[in-house]
Parts: structure tokens; sequence; C-alpha cells
């Protein structure tokens, strides 16, 4: 995987939520992993407790008391974290939070989804508002993300790769409106 990566160009943040391991954590770095992606706060705290920093979380945070603390840490430069927004909601409240307290800085990735999926943007008009909302000095859009695993016929056959291949092209049309609205 990490020679790969390297050939391709492409940082590898594996997941480790399913280990939970800070020994394999430190072999898939020593082989060229950047980061980590987990799936929430408290994953990040154990991995954080063992010496890392850098972090992808592949979800939504929902808690105030999460974000605050993500926040915090981002801007105190312990700890590197990025995390998606999948809702107009959610940009609402991380925008909030940054009014209320001026030392967060957040790094997010707009999760894109599909209809009938577990998460993420679905009308890609949302992109262009929650990019509007979370216009603050604190936020830095850092790109799009998105899980095609949870697409609905999403099969290796002809109708998934349709599926998987919708999917792609509406996660390019949401990286199109958010370069014409943030820039490059």
């Amino acid at each position: 995987m990490a020679r790969f990566c390297s050939n391709q160009k492409v940082k590898l943040s594996p997941h480790v939520k399913t280990s939970m391991s800070p020994q394999l954590a430190t072999l898939q770095s020593k082989y060229g992993a950047v980061s980590l992606t987990i799936a929430n706060l408290q994953q990040l705290l154990v991995f954080k407790d063992f010496g890392f920093n850098t972090f992808f979380i592949a979800n939504e945070v929902a808690n105030d008391a999460a974000l605050i603390q993500i926040g915090k840490f981002n801007s105190s430069l312990e700890a590197k974290i990025s995390f998606c927004v999948d809702s107009v909601n959610s940009a609402k409240r991380i925008a909030q939070l940054c009014q209320t307290y001026s030392d967060l800085k957040f790094e997010l990735y707009l999760e894109i989804g599909s209809n009938n999926a577990r998460g993420g943007i679905r009308n890609l008009d949302d992109v262009a508002t929650i990019l509007t909302i979370v216009k603050v000095r604190q936020v830095v859009i850092s790109g799009i993300s998105g899980f095609e695993g949870a697409l609905p016929n999403a099969a290796r056959s002809k109708r998934g790769l349709k599926s998987v291949s919708k999917f792609a092209k509406k996660m390019l049309a949401a990286l199109e409106i958010a370069e014409q609205q943030v820039g490059n």
C-alpha cells in the first residue's frame, strides 16, 4: 500500500478504528502514512496519548464540547485535526462556535453523500450555502470527501459501477462549486 501510494503521489491516512492499535499505526506511519483516520474524538484522544498528532475524523462532529476541544487543539498546534461537515446545521454550529470562541481553528472537508445513504451533503445547492456560512477566519476548507461504500446498489456489477460513477460525478460537481466560491 505504501509503495502504491508513493508511486501515485497519494498521501495515505489509514483508518485505525478497527484495530485501535497504536503499534500498528506506528508501523503504518513508518511506511508512509501521513495521518490517521479515525471515527471520533474519543479514538483521537487514544492515539494522541501515544504521540500521534495528525488526524482526519471521517465523520461529522456533532458535539459542541468535542468541536471546542478540536478547535483548541488546532489553534494551539498541539494537533492537526480535520473533519467532515455534511449539513447546513453543522456549518451553522461551527460558525456560531467561532463567534463565541475566537481562538478556535477548524480544517473542514465537505462530505458529499448520495440520496438514501447514511450521511453527507445530498443537495449540491447546500455546498455553496455551507461555504458561505463557514466563511470565517478560523475555518479552512481543505477539500471534499465521500464514502462510496455506503452507496445503494454499489455492488460489483454494471448497476453498481453506474451508481459509483454517478456519485463520483456528484463529487466533482461539488468540487467545482467549492473552487468557484473559495478559489483553487
